[in-house]
């Protein structure tokens, strides 16, 4: 397993819309190339997965095996845009 850091003050999970108004964001469909660079960077590495509601992708954070779809993303400032 992936050994990816969990910092403070990022959501544990993010829906597809938010993510997409986050100040910061960079997408990898790499899964060790998001690592390096959210332990270079200082991001927070999410996991893109299906979930079971509605909109039925999510982002979770960290490093996930069940569910995911190959797609990472590491988010620089969690600080949501409005």
């Amino acid at each position: 397993m992936v050994k990816v850091p969990i910092r403070k003050g990022f959501p544990s999970v993010l829906s597809i819309d938010k993510a997409d108004r986050c100040e910061k964001f960079k997408g990898f469909d790499d899964e060790m190339k998001a690592v390096r660079y959210s332990k270079k960077h200082g991001g927070q590495m999410y996991t893109q997965v299906d979930t079971e509601g509605r909109d039925g992708t999510a982002y979770m954070r960290g490093h996930h095996i069940v569910n995911r779809t190959g797609y990472y993303v590491v988010v620089d400032k969690c600080k949501l845009r409005r």
